[in-house]
């Protein structure tokens, strides 16, 4: 991760959160909106790619979510996160970016009492560990489909070479449909997911599964009568 960027630890104090109407809107969603958003996302999949991938090189990712602010330590910070789940007087560790005001801007938020973790929106999810989920469903996609022209074949003429040619789309579409879904479900952000999990120096931070180490350090924390 740049050398910008930093871990704050200590006290929170003075916090105020901000309730943005459009963000909270944005967590209630209806169908025909959600049918809508999907369809908009792929046409900005493809019609962004190359703007997404200039902006990841350059460092300037935006982020959403539910503003906060407060004092950690001797030091303000300014963020948004999907929920601020922390308050005055939790000790949390923040990644942060210095701002010309002597401000810090919020990235990742965690709480190690709690083992809990904070993130804005589309935030949190490392790259192997996405892509493996979109995987598994273009892969079962492609598959469905494959079986279905692989049945239909049997009713043309020279069906091995139909199935050569099922078969071929069928890789090629599992190729496009993960690159689509990968975008579309915030895949560029997940590389700042594994900058965010290096930083605080969990190892392989490109397959880091933030839900499984919860659990992980819940199970093996001593019970505190």
């Amino acid at each position: 991760m740049s050398s910008d960027y930093q871990v704050l630890k200590g006290t929170v104090s003075q916090l105020v959160v901000t309730n943005d109407e459009k963000e909270m809107r944005s967590d209630h969603i209806g169908l025909i909106n959600l049918i809508g958003i999907i369809i908009l996302s792929f046409f900005e999949v493809i019609v962004s790619t190359a703007s997404i991938l200039g902006s990841l090189t350059s460092g300037s990712v935006k982020i959403a979510g539910q503003g906060f602010c407060c004092y950690i330590g001797s030091k303000w910070v300014e963020g948004k996160l999907v929920g601020v789940g922390f308050k005055d007087g939790d000790y949390i560790e923040v990644i942060v970016k210095p701002q010309k005001n002597n401000s810090y801007k919020a990235y990742a938020v965690r709480l190690p009492q709690q083992h809990a973790f904070f993130f804005p929106r589309s935030v949190g999810a490392s790259t192997l560990h996405l892509l493996k989920y979109c995987a598994i469903f273009s892969g079962g996609f492609c598959i469905l489909n494959f079986v279905l022209l692989f049945l239909m074949s049997f009713l043309l003429s020279d069906p091995l070479t139909w199935i050569v040619s099922f078969l071929v789309l069928s890789f090629f579409a599992f190729i496009l449909l993960l690159f689509i879904l990968f975008f579309m479900f915030g895949g560029h952000y997940s590389f700042l997911s594994n900058k965010i999990y290096a930083i605080w120096g969990y190892p392989k931070p490109w397959l880091f599964n933030s839900v499984k180490e919860k659990l992980h350090e819940m199970r093996h924390s001593p019970i505190v009568e």
